[in-house]
Parts: C-alpha cells; sequence; structure tokens
C-alpha cells in the first residue's frame, strides 16, 4: 500500500483516503455508496427474468461486502425469492476475470 508508505515520509501533509485505514496524518472518510447499490438491487429485482442476479466483486473487504448486502437488501425488496450470486475476483481492474 503505498500511500501508507507516503504518509510515513511526508509527514507535513495531510491525506484523505476513501477507506478506513487511519494514521496520524490520514484521515479515512467514507461515502454512502450502500444507498446507490441499494437501488441497483431494486432495479436488478424488478428486472429479472429468471430470479437469478450475479455481482461481480474485487475482494471480501468490509466496504465491498457492505454494498454487496445493500444490493441483496434491495433485489429482496422487489424479488423476494430472486436469489443473488457473488463473485469476487480478486482484483479491482481485470476486466477479463470479471467477464468470465
Amino acid at each position: 500500500m503505498k500511500y501508507l508508505a507516503a504518509c510515513s515520509v511526508i509527514l507535513g501533509m495531510l491525506f484523505l483516503l476513501l477507506t478506513k485505514v487511519a494514521r496520524p496524518n490520514l484521515v479515512p472518510f467514507m461515502g454512502r455508496m450502500y444507498q446507490a447499490r441499494y437501488l441497483a438491487g431494486l432495479v436488478a429485482g424488478c428486472t429479472t427474468r429468471t430470479g437469478a442476479i450475479g455481482y461481480v466483486a474485487a475482494t471480501n473487504i468490509p466496504e465491498v461486502v457492505r454494498g454487496i448486502d445493500a444490493f441483496a437488501l434491495g433485489v429482496r425488496r422487489a424479488a423476494p425469492e430472486a436469489k443473488v450470486y457473488v463473485r469476487y475476483i480478486g482484483d479491482w481492474s481485470d476486466d477479463d476475470r470479471a467477464r468470465q
């Protein structure tokens, strides 16, 4: 994590990071991304024809799981019998793995 190394070297600068990691000069912040994911789940639940809905996620960390949970709650609200299938690909930018 290069940003942690930068925080350790550049002590006179304040860093902001979209995560839960904190250091003396690294301030975490988190948007309410789960709200948009809940709405996406509502749309998925309203438009599914099979009741099987896929969710491709980068990795199993709290921020990602929070989004998956919100999505699944939206699906459940729109289509209570639908199932959400989650696949972790272990990467934030591997489009080829996400397509599989």
